[in-house]
């Protein structure tokens, strides 16, 4: 070896020997240059005390060639020998670290390993897209205040929480927002534990509720375009049902009678699965309608619909006794409340019923309705009502008087359980139409009644109306400018969920809406259409104009302009969307909470003249107003005619409850009126655990065995069906009573 070389080995060897000179060279190799204070600032030199002796360790490194100064900007900078020793530094650092084993790392597999610096580089490549070179950079940071923690053992949330840090500190926001790890925190986790009523479907809805949460955050984070989960988050707008979005859509109208002829062949999943033959007999008919509702609810997220389930079973039951006929639908009804959804919910399904006089079995139809109505008239054999399906009713003006008997025994149904819910044939388009479980609503045009099965909603977005009206202060030009902002960011996000569900279709990843139905998959994805809904209605009127809507005509009008600008901006796009006044997902006091954190509680109590609890939702005038039922009709008629996504009115019956006939006026004037497309009756019920009775109204006491509160539930019809809650929630719900 020659003495030039010698000599340059030994400047460099000596260079390396002491520890400041090592971190200068890190401090390089990670943020590229930096002046000499900011050296000394990052090493904990002072200036003023120290500037000789780091001056000394900055020549000893420049005259051995390992580090340079920049000519553009003076800065100091690692030469191309600085970067390789560098890299040996590193690497010398993790191989004794490697042989010490300091620290350990629990996985998320829940196994121990040695902690790696080049994992954190390939997770930053991997699943943030990084550049090698940043990546690199980040898990040497990372690494540094691993070590400087004193940490005896790691976990991979840990990980990332120091890396994620490094990333905000950098200003990498992007590779953050990648990067950030999915879950709950313990305490959550621990709450839900504790919080659970004490029922068998504990364990289902804790991991629904924990899965949800996960699933929703991943939407959030990275299946939804930033601005959009932003929207969001900050509750200008509310996406329903966050946790299913990238996974499957919200409705499916069923064609069974698909099913009913070649059975339950369950497609690509036929290989796990048992299929089964046609029905050959009311009961297998029965049963395979139901088995399709309990297998397809794993594909859909909130609701599905077998349309005209009279008419479909018309035929199997010629030659049946009625008695029989009873006796089958009983056993099948009381089978199908016992299922549950997969997250500890009766099934979300609603059998549609029509009278259609024009059949050749329509004899037999007819026979179902009946038999239908009074099954469910006289509930389980404990003498409860069923609560699912929802019985959706469609009626024409000339069936109370051509079919009277049927439509009384309807107006008994509601009086004794309040269940059903009720559709108008003669309004608008509705004799072409479906309604799902959740009212939203299928409408093809007459004659095209085929097209509205196969398929369902996409999902809904709602709009926060009274977070537009406070950033508007009373500017109409302001107020549609933001409004239309709303609703093309409520169009994107429609149009994302129709991308990534064709995705996930065309991946196999929903067997069970593309398993074959003739030709073509079960779920036709491209009729299906996505909804906008809004939230607030009324307050936003107010906090616009200061009037009440139903106090001032101009108030009114306001309104109505407001929800047909939406009409008119949700027509003729590419992907279907319309405007919806009905959802059975509530975000009213989520959104309400996000407004008072922005714009304060006193300015929204203000502007409203009135304490809130959330924000009206599900109805465009609120429940807890008092006006005439007629004054209400009028309204919400006005709103019906716009709302063609769905729309739905609650009519609260009050004790003592109605009698049929007394019903049959009032369900008789709706419908000869023709202004709703859709209503309901419903009152609220306690059932007593102790002695088994069902009591109308509320109480914390049961009337009859006078048992405590905590042997009763209390059951309210929250939208469309009824729901067990908590007696002060029920109390204190919007209602409307006639």
């Amino acid at each position: 070896m020659s003495t030039d070389r010698r000599t340059t080995s030994e400047k460099i060897l000596n260079a390396i020997s002491n520890r400041i000179r090592i971190e200068i060279i890190k401090k390089l190799s990670r943020a590229g240059e930096y002046s000499f204070t900011e050296l000394m600032t990052e090493l904990n030199m002072s200036p003023r005390t120290d500037a000789g002796k780091f001056g000394y360790h900055i020549k000893l490194l420049s005259n051995s060639g390992i580090i340079a100064t920049n000519p553009k900007n003076g800065r100091y900078i690692l030469t191309d020998l600085g970067k390789m020793l560098a890299d040996l530094i590193w690497e010398l650092e993790e191989i004794t670290r490697k042989k010490e084993k300091k620290i350990l790392v629990r996985t998320s597999e829940l196994i121990m390993e040695p902690f790696e610096r080049r994992k954190i580089t390939e997770a930053l490549m991997r699943e943030a897209r990084a550049p090698r070179k940043i990546a690199e950079i980040i898990a040497k940071e990372a690494e540094e205040r691993i070590l400087q923690s004193n940490i005896s053992y790691l976990t991979a949330p840990l990980i990332r929480e120091f890396v994620n840090a490094i990333l905000l500190e950098q200003g990498l926001e992007d590779y953050r927002h990648s990067l950030t790890r999915l879950g709950l925190p313990v305490y959550d986790v621990e709450r839900m534990l504790e919080m659970s009523r004490p029922t068998a479907l504990v364990p289902i809805e804790i991991h629904a509720k924990a899965g949800n949460a996960v699933m929703s955050e991943y939407a959030l984070m990275k299946e939804l375009p930033r601005r959009i989960s932003e929207a969001h988050m900050s509750g200008s707008i509310h996406i329903s049902n966050i946790s299913c979005w990238g996974l499957k859509p919200a409705t499916i109208h069923h064609d069974v009678s698909f099913f009913l002829k070649y059975g339950l062949k369950l497609g690509e999943l036929g290989y796990i699965f048992s299929n089964s033959r046609g029905a050959r007999s009311f009961k297998e008919a029965l049963d395979i309608i139901l088995r399709l509702a309990y297998i397809m609810h794993s594909s859909i997220s909130v609701g599905q619909v077998v349309d005209d389930i009279n008419v479909v079973l018309a035929p199997f039951i010629r030659n049946m006794k009625y008695d029989e006929i009873k006796r089958e639908i009983k056993e099948q009804l009381i089978r199908i409340n016992q299922l549950f959804s997969y997250e500890g919910k009766l099934l979300p399904v609603a059998f549609g019923m029509s009278i259609k006089d024009e059949s050749e079995y329509f004899e037999e139809e007819l026979s179902l309705f009946r038999a239908f109505m009074e099954v469910m008239c006289e509930g389980d054999h404990l003498g409860r009502p069923f609560l699912t399906p929802l019985p959706i009713i469609k009626l024409r003006e000339k069936d109370l008087d051509k079919y009277e008997e049927e439509v009384q025994l309807l107006c008994k149904l509601i009086s004794k359980w309040s269940t059903p819910y009720i559709i108008n044939l003669d309004w608008q388009t509705n004799m072409a139409v479906s309604y799902c479980w959740d009212l939203s609503r299928l409408s093809k045009g007459e004659g095209d009644v085929n097209r509205l099965k196969r398929t369902g909603q996409l999902d809904s977005v709602l709009i926060n109306l009274p977070r537009i009206a406070l950033e508007a202060n009373g500017n109409d030009e302001i107020f549609f400018s933001k409004l239309n902002d709303a609703i093309s960011i409520s169009i994107e996000a429609l149009r994302e969920k129709m991308r990534i569900l064709k995705k996930r279709m065309n991946n196999g990843l929903l067997a069970l809406l593309t398993m074959n139905a003739g030709d073509d998959p079960y779920y036709n994805l491209d009729d299906a259409y996505g909804n906008i809904g809004y939230v607030g209605l009324s307050e936003a009127v107010k906090i616009h104009t200061g009037e009440e809507m139903t106090e001032d005509d101009d108030a009114l009008r306001f309104a109505e302009k407001i929800v047909n600008y939406m009409v008119r901006k949700t027509s003729k796009r590419r992907i279907k969307v319309k405007v919806s006044g009905i959802s059975v997902e509530d975000p009213g006091r989520r959104l309400l909470k996000t407004d008072i954190a922005r714009f304060g509680i006193r300015s929204l109590q203000e502007e409203l003249g009135r304490n809130l609890n959330k924000y009206t939702s599900g109805t465009n005038v609120p429940y807890e107003l008092k006006i005439p039922l007629k004054t209400r009709i009028n309204i919400e008629s006005r709103f019906q005619r716009m709302t063609l996504g769905g729309h739905g009115l609650n009519i609260f019956l009050k004790n003592p409850i109605p009698e049929p006939n007394y019903l049959f006026k009032v369900l008789s004037e709706l419908i000869e009126s023709k202004k709703l497309g859709a209503f309901t009756f419903s009152k609220d019920f306690t059932y007593c655990r102790k002695c088994g009775s069902m009591s109308d109204g509320l109480y914390d006491r049961c009337p009859k065995c006078r048992r405590s509160i905590n042997n009763i539930v209390n059951y309210v019809k929250e939208v469309n069906v009824y729901q067990p809650v908590n007696i002060i929630k029920a109390r204190y719900r919007n209602k409307y009573i006639i």
